[in-house]
């Protein structure tokens, strides 16, 4: 992600990618002369890549194998795996969230969207009485 800031005039849809808010905020300032209507509010906000789902998915992949134990061998292994303590269940999520992560930035199929967070309102200045005439 090139920049971590955008600007927006109706707090739904944000332009521009900036390295600062103040960045966003100068950006936004000049883009309001090719406006036909000017907004009473410019919004900048924090671009945040969205979550790709790899984490917190240690029990959905301990619940499979213990399936997939049963389906094999039948009944006879009811305490496979029912004994995981939460040391090594995070310590699982943290190794399967790593995997996936990378494997999904390998061959580029993380989420390509952002969410805006911080959302910061900044009043349009008026235009000077010098500037109108």
């Amino acid at each position: 992600m090139d920049g971590c800031f955008s600007y927006s005039f109706d707090r739904e849809t944000f332009h521009g990618n900036s390295d600062t808010r103040q960045d966003a905020l100068k950006n936004a300032l000049e883009k309001l002369n090719e406006l036909s209507d000017s907004p009473e509010m410019i919004y900048v906000g924090k671009r945040v890549p969205i979550d790709p789902g790899a984490s917190g998915l240690s029990e959905l992949v301990i619940s499979a194998m213990r399936r997939r134990v049963h389906d094999e061998i039948g009944g006879n292994e009811r305490e496979y795996l029912m004994r995981i303590n939460e040391h090594q269940l995070a310590d699982l999520d943290e190794n399967l969230s790593r995997i996936i992560t990378g494997w999904l930035e390998r061959y580029k199929l993380a989420p390509s969207h952002v969410k805006i967070t911080a959302i910061s309102e900044h009043p349009v200045p008026h235009p000077s009485m010098a500037r109108s005439e």
